[in-house]
């Protein structure tokens, strides 16, 4: 059931035409995430409450250039308490949390939408295209156009570079 609930947001979200309620839709999907990994980790542990915070500005700042130090003064904790925590608690540390949730989204929407790699990249806070390429392909092991033409091949987007 939760999966057909994600399924329909993000139909939403691709089927809206107008940018900024795009992006609206996207930012109400992450704080739903968010939500539904707070009530679940809340019951079963006791999470630090910068950390249930560094989560949510994460998911509604995703675009966005994040540094730890910034994060850090934004939950008025030190940058160590932040990065030692948060690695404690999600496995992971922060560069790394934000460039897989970065990565999984940009596979969804290559999978689900018609942007074409650069306007993924630049909707999900990737500092460059480049970049993107390099750590989309490390982790999937594709380059995002080869990704789109094996699971999502009916999708034609115009290039918008060279590198598209």
């Amino acid at each position: 059931q939760e999966a057909e609930k994600y399924e329909q947001m993000v139909r939403q979200i691709n089927s809206e035409t107008d940018r900024f309620s795009q992006r609206l839709l996207i930012l109400y999907f992450l704080s739903y995430l968010s939500e539904k990994i707070e009530d679940r980790d809340l019951d079963s542990q006791k999470i630090p409450k910068h950390i249930i915070n560094a989560l949510a500005y994460v998911n509604e700042h995703l675009a966005e250039k994040i540094v730890a130090e910034d994060l850090a003064a934004k939950l008025y904790v030190s940058r160590t308490t932040l990065l030692t925590t948060f690695k404690q608690y999600t496995g992971v540390n922060l560069r790394t949390f934000l460039n897989e949730t970065r990565l999984k989204l940009a596979a969804m929407y290559i999978h689900t939408s018609d942007y074409s790699a650069i306007e993924i990249s630049e909707i999900l806070g990737f500092s460059s295209p480049s970049f993107f390429y390099k750590q989309f392909k490390s982790k999937y092991g594709v380059t995002p156009i080869e990704y789109r033409t094996i699971f999502n091949p009916t999708v034609n987007t115009k290039p918008t570079a060279a590198t598209d």
